[in-house]
């Protein structure tokens, strides 16, 4: 990026977050029996809430799962299995799940104000190529809009100075 971004960028981003998640739930609604569609929505869960500890006792809730439940309430057994795998709580790491990401963010965004983004390059690499000579130049961490990255002293045959830097 040469140029701090547009302010729009995170209402956009806020935007399009909303709308990755409702179409979630517009999918559940189609989904549902007539009857249900009223109460039906995608459930996203991190954690699982039929979780048991040792005695066999429910670590959270009832009130997880009745909520859970009545979400899917009436649809289709394939589209109930569909919908359990894909919960983030099935996989290690539930918290970075793209479900569990965009399910969190897409809730802050609408409960607070946009989402802030920074500008710059992370962890930049720099690679050019002079006749079949190639260098490469990386950088470490986050580097500001417009901080250098990478500098290649290039002298020699094929390299050309512009007018007024004493070149030819």
């Amino acid at each position: 990026m040469t140029e701090e971004p547009d302010p729009m960028i995170p209402v956009i981003i806020g935007d399009c977050l909303y709308n990755l998640r409702s179409a979630l739930d517009h999918l559940a609604v189609a989904i549902a029996p007539r009857k249900r569609k009223a109460n039906a929505a995608f459930p996203v869960e991190t954690t699982d809430p039929w979780k048991k500890d040792a005695v066999g006792n429910f670590v959270y809730p009832d009130v997880r799962r009745v909520s859970f439940m009545s979400k899917i309430e009436g649809m289709p057994a394939e589209a109930v299995d569909m919908i359990m795998k894909a919960q983030p709580y099935q996989r290690e790491g539930s918290e970075l799940e793209t479900l569990s990401l965009i399910n969190r963010l897409e809730n802050a965004d609408k409960h607070r104000t946009p989402i802030p983004i920074g500008y710059g390059l992370m962890n930049a690499r720099s690679v050019i190529t002079v006749g079949r000579d190639t260098m490469e130049q990386g950088t470490d961490g986050f580097r500001d809009n417009g901080a250098e990255v990478a500098k290649f002293g290039l002298q020699g045959p094929g390299t050309r100075r512009r007018r007024g830097d004493g070149g030819g």
